[in-house]
């Protein structure tokens, strides 16, 4: 096993897990969207792309309250998240 440092300062996880036995899922609520979404505005910023990784996760275990996410390396856990807080995440991982 090798460890290396990370050359992010901050990373999200956002989860886009789905299910297909009827329960409630951060994919039905439109977590890919919002994590394309993210996706896409951090590649447009070149410094910011240097700085802030976008990831897909499973389930974070808050599916019930809206779509789920996590910053490392703060651990700070959204939840009840829709796709209007676009901005408000974006206010986060610019600080």
């Amino acid at each position: 096993m090798e460890q290396k440092p990370t050359k992010f300062e901050k990373h999200i996880f956002i989860c886009t897990n789905s299910r297909t036995d009827g329960r409630e899922c951060c994919a039905s609520k439109g977590s890919e969207d919002l994590h394309k979404k993210l996706k896409e505005w951090v590649k447009a910023d070149k410094t910011l792309s240097q700085k802030v990784k976008i990831s897909k996760s499973g389930c974070l275990s808050h599916c019930e309250e809206g779509i789920a996410a996590v910053i490392y390396p703060e651990q700070k856990w959204l939840t009840k998240v829709e796709a209007s807080d676009f901005e408000k995440i974006q206010l986060l991982l610019k600080s």
